[in-house]
């Protein structure tokens, strides 16, 4: 998503850096005594950790502005990984991180960007700009339930479906996200694509997952192996008449309110090869690592995702109309949005303290 320098210098920005970390100030619940950044976590007057944390008004509505998180809406297309924004209670009070950028023009322009929780692993400035855009327009949560009782027949109900209706595209996205994880640790167990990544690591992915031993990564990669089993069938559950966070419950009960639409309500079978690796390799605990029968089970579990879940999601995105497509491939490397990374920087910073100590530790 791109911005013009021109758009964006009209625009109320905050910077990242200095306005919402450098002011970090908080007071104190009984004698509201103001902390400021860098001083001691607790009140001087009180002796006491009651931090009430200060928030940062807007200059025109003067209103506090919410930090939050959502998936981003773009081009209907909802994103893999949750967005930082800011709002506020401005008619369009969304503000957008944006970072600066340069076009092969060397025209200045900006670009939304998702920022870090520590100032340090920003690589540029960054701002929030107040985009005069609705919330409802670019974020998941507030555009479903503005949009899934366009005829207002559900009354009460409406707070109840539209969060149970977020939930479940939130599973959805979760389960690619564990499916790519799966993908990512177990491929690389069996020393497939372990070539340069550009993923700022010391040492190969290879070295990684040998230094954590056998035993640790095949437990690691079969934990994974058991939520996305696990995910996927609570998701495509069609027995349960109580439990909401499955396709067929939240599909009947948005029909109980648009029977008409019943005619794209059609939900996806659960796959016969999926009971048979949940009976494989969940009901019965005297499995071994087989990092060859995983990888069959990967293969299926990402064919059944595509083509069966996703497909069930942006049937009831139909059936609602709702503008927006879940388009996802779990076998994506993980590691540039930084979903991989931490788990592998931890293990590189200490095979290199390692590798040190031994260099050092070594007789002359």
């Amino acid at each position: 998503m791109e911005f013009l320098e021109r758009d964006v210098k009209k625009m109320s920005s905050l910077s990242y850096t200095e306005d919402l970390e450098g002011t970090q100030s908080y007071a104190c619940e009984d004698c509201k005594t103001i902390i400021y950044p860098y001083m001691k976590r607790y009140c001087r007057e009180c002796v006491k950790p009651n931090l009430e944390h200060l928030p940062i008004f807007c200059c025109e509505c003067r209103t506090p502005i919410e930090y939050k998180t959502d998936y981003l809406l773009d081009n209907n297309e909802v994103s893999e990984l949750p967005q930082v924004y800011l709002l506020c209670n401005c008619s369009k009070g969304l503000w957008l991180p944006l970072e600066r950028g340069s076009t092969i023009m060397t025209f200045k322009d900006w670009y939304l960007c998702n920022p870090a929780p520590s100032r340090y692993a920003n690589n540029n400035e960054i701002y929030f700009t107040k985009c005069q855009q609705k919330e409802e327009d670019l974020f998941l949560q507030s555009y479903i339930k503005a949009n899934i009782d366009p005829n207002q027949r559900m009354g009460g109900e409406l707070e109840s479906l539209a969060k149970d209706y977020y939930k479940l595209c939130h599973d959805t996205i979760s389960l690619n996200l564990k499916l790519g994880l799966f993908n990512l640790f177990l491929t690389h167990q069996l020393g497939y694509r372990l070539g340069s990544l550009n993923s700022g690591l010391n040492n190969s992915i290879k070295d990684l997952v040998e230094y954590s031993s056998p035993v640790f990564w095949e437990d690691y990669v079969s934990t994974y192996f058991d939520s996305c089993i696990v995910r996927i069938d609570r998701l495509m559950d069609k027995s349960s008449h109580t439990h909401t966070n499955s396709y067929q419950t939240y599909s009947d009960r948005y029909l109980e309110h648009y029977h008409e639409q019943e005619s794209k309500s059609e939900i996806c079978e659960i796959d016969s090869r999926l009971s048979e690796i949940r009976d494989q390799y969940i009901a019965h605990d005297d499995r071994r690592f087989n990092p060859e029968v995983l990888q069959e089970g990967l293969t299926i579990l990402c064919g059944f995702y595509t083509n069966k879940v996703l497909k069930s999601i942006n049937t009831l995105n139909e059936m609602q109309g709702l503008k927006i497509v879940f388009s996802y491939d779990p076998r994506e490397t993980l590691l540039d949005p930084g979903i991989a990374m931490p788990i592998l920087k931890i293990t590189d910073n200490e095979l290199e303290r390692y590798k040190h100590e031994a260099t050092f530790s070594a007789p002359k």
